[in-house]
């Protein structure tokens, strides 16, 4: 026998015998017992009227009061068009209609926005980039 014979008989006999021997000898001893997932399983009548099940209260959750903050960027200059254009050019699209503190009127804002420090970056790069005119508002609701 020369080393490719050996090779061969070794890959293609011992080897298979050696990884599907116990799998095989298992698979037919237990062939009465396997359970092939295409068939119906037996209906054991289960008796559900002696099981008492027992269901706990709930108890109300109550609700509390949250303070919310949130700051907007008031434009103060009423030019619609030139301001739309200005913000455009930024990637800000949409803005929202906001009652001013200081004048009473409807103004157009930027936000809202739930992070102080977020607003206050964004009305440095609005004044930095363009030249509108904005102020930072609270707003606070409960």
């Amino acid at each position: 026998m020369n080393k490719k014979t050996l090779y061969i008989i070794f890959v293609f006999a011992v080897t298979p015998v050696y990884l599907f021997y116990e799998p095989t000898i298992s698979y037919f001893s237990n062939m009465k017992n396997i359970t092939y997932s295409l068939e119906i399983p037996i209906n054991r009548d289960i008796n559900t009227e002696d099981i008492d099940y027992e269901i706990e209260e709930v108890p109300n959750a109550e609700e509390r009061k949250s303070l919310r903050r949130s700051w907007v960027l008031l434009i103060q200059s009423d030019d619609g068009d030139q301001n739309t254009a200005l913000l455009k050019k930024m990637g800000l699209e949409n803005t929202i209609k906001v009652k001013s503190r200081i004048d009473n009127k409807q103004k157009e804002a930027i936000g809202p926005f739930l992070d102080r420090q977020i607003a206050l970056d964004m009305q440095k790069k609005i004044k930095k980039n363009t030249s509108i005119n904005v102020t930072i508002q609270e707003i606070v609701s409960q």
